[in-house]
């Protein structure tokens, strides 16, 4: 369900910034023939990528409180986001949750990721 959630929020924010793009496109040349489709691939790629790559999480993920994790250090995270994020693109990928115990979905387990829920942070007192 937390998962789904994220689906939602992301999908919203994308949506917004294709909207922004779109309206600035417009703003900058009003004859300007872009495809809307296009656009929004690019925005929903990018947003993806540099979210959990500069960030570990999307909107959805941090609104939930959970990030992204990656088991493997000997890739680099560059080649890891963009695997995470293109292997999303699998047809049927949303229904890889449910043939998995851990719920792991196909863009987890081909990123070697997992979405994990960030502990609270505890400070201790200061004692003088």
């Amino acid at each position: 369900m937390r998962r789904a959630i994220h689906v939602y929020i992301d999908g919203f924010f994308i949506a917004l910034i294709t909207i922004l793009c779109l309206f600035g496109v417009s703003r900058v040349n009003e004859y300007a023939a872009f495809d809307r489709f296009t656009l929004y691939a690019i925005c929903w790629f990018l947003y993806y990528f540099v979210m959990e790559y500069f960030f570990g999480f999307t909107i959805g993920k941090l609104l939930s409180n959970t990030r992204v994790t990656f088991e493997s250090d000997d890739k680099p995270k560059f080649l890891l986001v963009a695997i995470r994020t293109i292997s999303r693109l699998i047809p049927f990928e949303p229904f890889s949750i449910f043939f998995d115990d851990n719920q792991r979905m196909w863009h987890d387990k081909l990123s070697k990721s997992t979405v994990v829920k960030k502990r609270k942070e505890t400070t201790t007192p200061n004692k003088s």
